[in-house]
């Protein structure tokens, strides 16, 4: 979350900087839209690498992604490459979805569903905050750096618990839980 809340405040930043500051929403909405397009093609696609791999590929894609991002020297380079590093941000958010929907106890399914909202918006609270404070001390660059270091740090957490999401995801997809449960059958949603 905080690598989204330092984004939209850092790219605004960004575009005033370089004097272009009423285009800083069509540059998210441009970053939105490589994310829309990444979306289509991931939920379009049946995917047989397994969730897991799928939810670490998108994490070290954001670092990765996000890192270059952060250092586009101008408005139209960060637009572009934003856009495909936008074509991550769906799949990544519907692979961690998925994971939840895979370990969470289908009874606390909308608990576990919450607790993942409320940590994204926490965090975009908590980078907007802090991008938008070290923007006033030293500059869009530093925005820029939150959401870079916030994209870095959603890797390394998931490197360090891709053990357990792994072996807990292979044994929810062995029991026959699937990414996300199949819809009602019947009139009355009986199955």
């Amino acid at each position: 979350g905080s690598m989204f809340g330092a984004l939209d405040i850092s790219t605004v930043a960004f575009a005033k900087a370089q004097g272009h500051g009423g285009i800083g929403g069509i540059v998210l909405g441009v970053i939105s839209g490589g994310s829309f397009v990444g979306g289509l093609v991931y939920g379009a696609r049946k995917w047989h690498a397994p969730l897991w791999k799928r939810l670490l590929v998108g994490a070290l894609l954001l670092a990765v992604g996000f890192s270059i991002l952060s250092s586009m020297p101008t408005l139209l380079t960060y637009a572009a490459v934003g856009f495909v590093v936008g074509m991550v941000i769906a799949p990544s958010i519907t692979a961690q979805d998925s994971v939840a929907q895979r370990l969470v106890p289908q009874d606390q399914l909308l608990e576990g569903m919450s607790w993942l909202r409320i940590g994204l918006g926490a965090g975009v609270a908590l980078g907007g905050w802090l991008s938008g404070r070290l923007i006033d001390h030293d500059g869009y660059r530093a925005g820029l750096h939150v959401m870079a270091f916030s994209a870095v740090a959603v890797a390394v957490f998931a490197l360090a618990g891709i053990w357990w999401i792994r072996r807990d995801t292979l044994a929810a997809a062995a029991a026959g839980r699937p990414d996300v449960p199949p819809p009602p059958c019947g009139a009355h949603g009986e199955q």
